[in-house]
């Protein structure tokens, strides 16, 4: 054990995850740019892209899960076996999308089933009454939609990454020791530096994919169900971005799968042409819910908590929605 910044890390595990740092550049920047081309998707679209970008590389997440394997081999891992397999899986849908294009219907039946398999795992493969069945609902819910959640907001501006770091970061210093995953935390900031270039290319699918399923298994180890919702406020306010968005896409009948530029975090990045900018304001605003709900946590009874909860989460709905809907009618 070495002291690192007043912290005791394994001397190896440190070594190692610096390595992964240096070495997941290497492979970001030069070896799939220059070698593995072919082996990836393109990103060519634009017409949902808050800043025009040329054609770009599209799939790098699929790096991640193999970072997340080595970890496990040669230190330890916070998830099972079967857990690092479900998140693997979910990459590799994804990167299949990156190449090939899956239908969103496809798709959204696949991650359903993945889903089903994770959270029947967490009722251990038996549903004997109505507690459990309401257990095995709502991990199958929250694990597809945190699939959903960094799908929707990946792209070049590196703002899946950043929510994806901070929340990393928010339950190590708060519910669960995650420093065997620090190979992976310093792969994925390799690729969020990367990324907010805009020139390279996008995690894609296969990142996202990745991230929501990474998430969904991590927040079930590190939050006791009945405190699921909290889960929001970790996110940050852009989880209520989406949300809004949905909801007056709903409204007005128009397509869900279709892309488009409606968010609020694409129009910062539109009005001021910065992905650093648009990036850095919503990592701060996701630090700032993160400190607010240490506050909530400390709420002892559960009935208050969701009191509190449900009290702010309305608000920002109702914030949200009107922002959105004024967006939508180009007001805003």
């Amino acid at each position: 054990m070495i002291e690192f910044f007043n912290l005791e890390i394994d001397k190896n595990l440190l070594i190692g995850s610096f390595l992964t740092f240096i070495v997941s550049i290497i492979i970001f920047i030069k070896l799939i740019p220059t070698y593995c081309t072919s082996f990836f998707g393109e990103c060519v679209a634009n017409h949902k892209s808050s800043k025009h970008h040329s054609p770009m590389i599209r799939g790098l997440g699929i790096v991640f899960p193999a970072i997340l394997i080595l970890s496990a081999v040669f230190w330890e891992s916070v998830f099972s076996n079967f857990e690092i397999f479900i998140i693997t899986i979910s990459t590799i849908v994804g990167f299949w999308d990156d190449r090939f294009d899956l239908s969103q219907k496809r798709k959204l039946f696949i991650f359903l089933l993945i889903g089903f398999l994770w959270s029947l795992s967490k009722v251990n493969y038996f549903i004997d009454d109505l507690e459990i069945l309401l257990k095995f609902i709502i991990y199958i819910f929250i694990f597809v939609f945190l699939i959903l959640f960094f799908n929707q907001i990946d792209g070049i501006n590196g703002l899946a990454s950043i929510t994806f770091l901070i929340s990393l970061i928010f339950i190590h210093m708060n519910l669960l020791n995650l420093f065997f995953i620090l190979p992976l935390f310093l792969c994925v900031s390799s690729y969020f530096f990367i990324n907010l270039k805009g020139k390279i290319g996008i995690q894609g699918d296969a990142g996202s994919f990745f991230m929501g399923s990474f998430i969904a298994i991590l927040f079930s180890k590190s939050i006791a169900l009945e405190k699921f919702g909290v889960i929001f406020l970790i996110l940050g306010p852009v989880v209520f971005d989406v949300c809004a968005t949905t909801l007056v896409r709903i409204y007005y009948k128009i397509d869900l799968t279709k892309g488009h530029r409606n968010n609020l975090y694409q129009k910062v990045v539109a009005k001021y042409q910065n992905h650093i900018l648009a990036t850095l304001l919503i990592g701060s605003s996701q630090l700032l819910f993160n400190y607010l709900l240490l506050f909530f946590l400390e709420t002892e009874s559960i009935y208050n908590l969701y009191i509190l909860l449900i009290s702010f989460y309305s608000f920002l709905i109702i914030l949200f929605y009107i922002i959105s809907y004024l967006i939508h009618n180009e007001k805003f």
